[in-house]
């Protein structure tokens, strides 16, 4: 999903010596599935952009009804198979002070002015332009669709594919911490092959890289840096000489 957007109203540009200053905007976005909501009783947004953290891009406006294109990614992930819409919140604030965007136009409070939120729910069946309106500002989301294979592309090898007897096994599902992730159908004459397991989140991002024995590898549900990750699905890919395997599980606290 891409945004297109223009700025209805601002006040007028503050002077500051010679210099006329613009209006610092920030588009924040939060993308949550009714899909991951209905089967797993999770509400939290699959991807955030807001402007803590200095997540969300700034975007500079000169005049009150001024467009533009911008290229602002709010959402590029997988969604579940029954999955027929996104929930799309969005809000824009303009910055008059905030050292992680460099704005310094202020000391005195309020440092942020409110230029409208609200929501809409777009379709991942088909891609489709949907309109956004806000008292002080509005855009057009683009959302566009595509069929991804699981493996990823920087692989540079690619291995034959696996024999159907063997399948990926993951218990407990769902789990609380550890998760063992095995491929099952293994014969004693082929195990001790030696795997990596890569875990994601639901928008593809990778949280951790593990390498152990095919016939089974725990995940303990930490990260890279070894803090716990929050509840919600994670993505499995354990890969072998033979070839890759898929799967999921969802992690509860």
């Amino acid at each position: 999903m891409v945004t297109d957007v223009t700025l209805k109203d601002i006040s007028e540009p503050t002077y500051w010596y010679w210099d006329w200053r613009p209006a610092e905007v920030v588009v924040e976005s939060r993308v949550t599935s009714p899909a991951v909501a209905a089967r797993w009783g999770i509400g939290d947004p699959l991807t955030v952009r807001e402007k803590e953290g200095g997540v969300a891009p700034l975007h500079r406006f000169y005049n009150s009804g001024e467009h533009q294109r911008v290229t602002d990614l709010l959402f590029d992930g997988m969604v579940l198979p029954e999955e027929s819409t996104l929930r799309l919140d969005l809000r824009a604030e303009e910055i008059d002070y905030d050292w992680r965007y460099n704005v310094h136009e202020t000391v005195t409070p309020p440092f942020y002015d409110e230029l409208g939120a609200g929501s809409i729910s777009v379709s991942t069946l088909a891609p489709g332009t949907y309109t956004f309106d806000a008292p002080k500002w509005s855009c057009v989301v683009a959302v566009q669709e595509y069929d991804y294979p699981f493996a990823a592309g920087a692989i540079a090898a690619v291995a034959p594919p696996a024999p159907p007897r063997l399948a990926l096994s993951i218990s407990p599902d769902p789990h609380t911490g550890p998760v063992r992730i095995m491929l099952a159908g293994l014969v004693p004459a082929q195990g001790g092959e030696r795997a990596t397991l890569d875990v994601l989140d639901l928008s593809g991002r990778l949280v951790r890289s593990l390498t152990g024995d095919a016939r089974g590898i725990v995940w303990d549900g930490r990260g890279e840096g070894g803090l716990p990750m929050p509840a919600g699905v994670y993505l499995y890919r354990l890969t072998t000489p033979r070839g890759a395997w898929s799967g999921r599980s969802v992690l509860v606290h």
